[in-house]
């Protein structure tokens, strides 16, 4: 795409968590199964003899007003079974005082958004999940309760790009904060979240990360305010 990111952290949705190999009932017995999280929040279930999707996967149309010379897929696959966050909208814009609010919702509407598959472009883009909604550590299963585990961090990215000079383009990354470095979306921005694999219904999901640690322009607030931060470590489910 010559693109080249100038972020300490590109926005990507390559696949940085390990599977996670499981077995859950079926109507014939037990069934190989393989768990894919993504970054942007699907989680894809795959029987592992055949790769056949065991939660049901369709094609989601996505936005194509890209930069010249880019050609979109006109469509992404979608899982049934997703983590991620809704779409932004302007009223989904927060900030600790009514200044940075107005200043976020400035910025919003100066922004591309149409969900997680907004593609790069001159006007900045409203990124969801690039950065992480399911990272790293992945999710993990009790295969005997068919529960699922994870934690999701959901801080949006405002991302762009300009030409190179040379024909391409460089990317110009970064978190969605406002003036005081805190994010433009209200909090929880870390959760940890239950999930039955069988209904993929949500059995619970609570913020994760108190506010003691941080605070507005990076100095810690020392207040016990839960306020889900985000989060990039992994997840264990014991016996217990």
């Amino acid at each position: 795409t010559g693109l080249g990111g100038t972020a300490e952290r590109q926005p990507g949705y390559d696949l940085t968590a390990q599977p996670v190999l499981a077995e859950l009932p079926g109507p014939e017995g037990a069934v190989p199964v393989l768990i894919q999280a993504t970054r942007r929040g699907d989680v894809f279930v795959l029987d592992r003899r055949d790769g056949r999707p065991i939660v049901p996967v369709r094609e989601h149309a996505v936005g194509q007003d890209g930069v010249d010379g880019e050609r979109p897929s006109a469509s992404q696959p979608v899982s049934a079974l997703s983590l991620a966050p809704p779409a932004l909208t302007e009223a989904d814009m927060w900030g600790l005082t009514p200044f940075d609010q107005l200043w976020c919702r400035i910025r919003f509407q100066g922004a591309r958004h149409d969900g997680a598959f907004t593609p790069p472009g001159v006007t900045p883009a409203i990124t969801v999940g690039a950065r992480g909604v399911l990272g790293w550590g992945g999710v993990s299963v009790d295969p005997a309760a068919g529960v699922l585990y994870a934690n999701t961090s959901a801080v949006p990215g405002r991302d762009r790009l300009s030409p190179d000079g040379r024909g391409g383009y460089i990317l110009h990354a970064e978190p969605f904060l406002g003036p005081f470095q805190l994010p433009c979306v209200r909090p929880p921005w870390g959760r940890l979240s239950a999930v039955d694999l069988k209904t993929r219904k949500t059995l619970w999901s609570r913020p994760t990360g108190t506010a003691e640690e941080t605070g507005p322009l990076g100095h810690a607030s020392r207040l016990p305010w839960l306020v889900g931060t985000p989060n990039e470590g992994g997840v264990l489910a014991t016996g217990g």
